[in-house]
């Protein structure tokens, strides 16, 4: 599986950035879940948000303004610091 997502390369970007590859790392950014109705097994993110397009309409675009502020906040509920 393959996951392309966008920062901003700014310095809260690149730090953001490092914390994500540290929360990968620790294995907590995916998850597998099991379909109800199949059973068949999916990547899935597990509570981490990732802006996957820049398309700034769209539900995961990029640019957001609040996106780093959030990721950061998602990080640190999975003691990511």
């Amino acid at each position: 599986m393959t996951c392309l997502a966008y920062f901003p390369d700014t310095q809260e970007g690149r730090q953001v950035l490092k914390l994500l590859r540290k929360a990968f790392d620790a294995r907590l950014v995916f998850t597998v879940s099991t379909s109800a109705s199949d059973g068949a097994g999916d990547v899935a993110l597990n509570d981490v948000e990732l802006k996957t397009t820049t398309e700034r309409d769209a539900r995961n675009g990029y640019p957001d303004r609040g996106y780093l502020s959030r990721v950061r906040k998602q990080l640190a509920t999975k003691g990511i610091y």
